[in-house]
């Protein structure tokens, strides 16, 4: 019943294969290129602009001045208000630095206009709609005032070092509350990484019947065979940064005592299946029928 659990994960958008026997048939590889030529065959949403067309091509797009002054100057105030009246509804801790996240979905729209002003803007929603092929909702799955606090110790920021989180396509933004340099530990993204090649394939194969990882750790030597670099986006405030986090990525060490404020949306949807087919619902255990399958 292992293998058939795990067979039945091929479609799903678990991050990862936990059967010896298919990872060594390379089945990872397998069905990261059908998820990746399901998504080349969606109907591809227009692209109007020269943003849209980098972060197809590249993976990661920078837009400064995102919201007009009044706009942002509004946001942020309901950010740190948000901060302020509200415990936060996640915390991680990676390695010595902490992040904090207040969800904004949990919050009224009445009392935060501006937020959900932000989260429902026309152009990133685009933006996104043109990175995932498919329409996109909104006011549904991960939106955050995010908190990222830069500590003194020993230990290492886990999100420091090069990976990928999954697969398949799927994205990830920040709008960034204030400036962010190098003290803040600004995102560091490999543009170009996004697109699928016999390099990054080789590696996926090794890594996953030699650690099999959840999100891919990138070694200096796949880096170097990828023949790409690391784009580092130190930026200013007011500045939306979206990112194919498929691609290579990573948050870059910053300065003890430094923090990082940002509006932070996540977009992941089951690449096998149309954004409206629940796969968690009726190919999981959450299924009674698959439940007594697999039991």
């Amino acid at each position: 019943m292992g293998l058939l659990l795990e067979a039945l994960k091929f479609s799903g958008a678990t991050k990862k294969i936990n059967h010896k026997g298919l990872n060594r048939l390379g089945v990872q590889c397998a069905r990261t290129v059908v998820a990746r030529g399901l998504h080349q065959f969606r109907s591809p949403r227009k692209i109007d602009d020269e943003f849209s067309f980098e972060l197809r091509e590249q993976g990661c797009v920078q837009i400064e001045n995102f919201l007009s002054p009044t706009d942002f100057e509004s946001l942020r105030k309901e950010a740190f208000q948000l901060m302020e009246n509200s415990e936060a509804t996640s915390t991680h801790h990676h390695g010595r630095n902490t992040v904090e996240q207040f969800s904004i979905l949990k919050e009224s729209p009445q009392d935060y206009p501006s937020l959900y002003g932000a989260i429902q803007n026309e152009h990133l929603c685009s933006l996104i709609q043109v990175g995932e092929r498919r329409p996109v909702n909104p006011l549904l799955g991960h939106r955050v005032v995010e908190r990222l606090t830069q500590q003194a110790g020993t230990k290492e920021d886990s999100e420091a070092a090069l990976h990928s989180d999954i697969f398949y396509h799927t994205h990830k933004c920040w709008l960034y509350l204030e400036d962010v340099t190098l003290d803040q530990g600004p995102l560091v993204y490999v543009p170009g990484s996004n697109k699928y090649n016999w390099v990054q394939a080789k590696h996926q194969y090794i890594e996953a019947n030699d650690g099999n990882r959840g999100s891919r750790r990138i070694s200096k030597k796949e880096l170097d065979e990828s023949g790409l670099q690391e784009r580092v986006f130190t930026c200013k405030a007011n500045t939306l940064v979206v990112a194919d986090t498929t691609g290579y990525h990573r948050r870059e060490h910053g300065t003890p005592g430094h923090t990082r404020y940002a509006i932070q949306c996540s977009f992941r949807t089951n690449p096998f299946y149309p954004s409206w087919f629940d796969s968690q619902k009726w190919l999981t255990k959450r299924n009674p029928l698959v439940a007594k399958l697999i039991s």
